[in-house]
């Protein structure tokens, strides 16, 4: 009997098969995707996490009295989830590469950060509205930020270092 019965549902499957054009057929299958929390932060003008290079000449009294504005740099962020934007320097301190001896040490402080052209859909955080010091502790410049593909701002760099360092630092 067990032949028999097998032998029938093949048979019925066999015409199913070749007849699928004339009747209603459906098939399903479920596609699991497994999707991680991706964050992407880069510089426009380099498509990488490194921007160029930013020089500030303070080459005259004016200069170092009432500061030097650096052209402003665009970043764009790529995230499937909310994000904030966090600052600091690299270092607390300038180094200097001149021939005083012995070495003078500015404050990475004298170098102020603003945050302009916020497409982030968050919100930008005081003091970095106008120019906020920087430092080497992590600070939040924008708070709130929503998730998406093209999420762009600008930050404009502003040296402030006054009469108190002689010339050739770098941070």
């Amino acid at each position: 009997m067990k032949k028999i019965v097998t032998y029938i549902l093949f048979s019925l499957s066999a015409a199913t098969a070749a007849h699928a054009q004339g009747g209603n057929a459906s098939a399903s299958q479920m596609a699991n995707l497994q999707l991680c929390d991706v964050l992407d932060i880069s510089f426009t003008n380099t498509n990488s996490a490194t921007g160029s290079n930013i020089n500030i000449n303070l080459n005259n009294v004016n200069k170092l009295a009432n500061g030097v504005n650096s052209s402003k740099q665009t970043l764009k962020v790529r995230s499937n989830k909310n994000f904030a934007v966090s600052v600091k320097t690299s270092s607390a301190h300038f180094t200097y590469s001149g021939s005083v001896s012995p070495a003078p040490t500015m404050p990475a402080n004298v170098l102020k950060l603003k945050v302009s052209n916020n497409a982030t859909g968050g919100s930008i955080v005081s003091p970095f509205n106008s120019f906020g010091s920087l430092s080497a502790s992590s600070q939040s410049a924008l708070t709130n930020c929503t998730q998406g593909s093209n999420n762009t701002f600008k930050v404009q760099y502003k040296a402030t270092p006054g009469f108190d360092y002689p010339g050739v630092l770098i941070l």
